[in-house]
């Protein structure tokens, strides 16, 4: 019989603020994994990645802990809604695979990046 694994309810204090962000900017983020280990300083670090199927955001400050985003997601949607976190967030990589990265063009001729995800 296959079991469906934890689900991740809980969050640390900096993915509070991020989830929180996110929600504002339209997105509806997935809370993962907690790494307690993480450094002890107060600084809030975000790394990005994109895979097949999602978008992976790891946040640092007191542990470590990932949120997952689900669906097509404007990376500048994303980063602008990070910096809205206020001081002390710094994004600190953003990883791209060529399987999840697609360009769209508006009507105005203008191009962006969005990370699509297949479902």
């Amino acid at each position: 019989m296959n079991r469906r694994g934890t689900r991740h309810t809980s969050l640390t204090e900096k993915a509070v603020l991020l989830c929180r962000a996110l929600r504002k900017a339209g997105y509806r983020p997935h809370p993962g994994p907690i790494d307690g280990r993480g450094r002890s300083r107060g600084d809030c670090r975000i790394k990005i990645s994109s895979e097949p199927g999602r978008i992976r955001l790891r946040v640092t400050g007191h542990g470590v802990q990932e949120v997952f985003l689900y669906g097509p997601v404007e990376l500048e949607k994303i980063v602008k809604a990070i910096e809205t976190m206020g001081a002390g967030v710094h994004i600190e990589s953003i990883i791209q695979t060529r399987e999840s990265l697609s360009i769209r063009s508006d009507s105005t001729g203008s191009s962006s990046n969005v990370c699509k995800s297949t479902e």
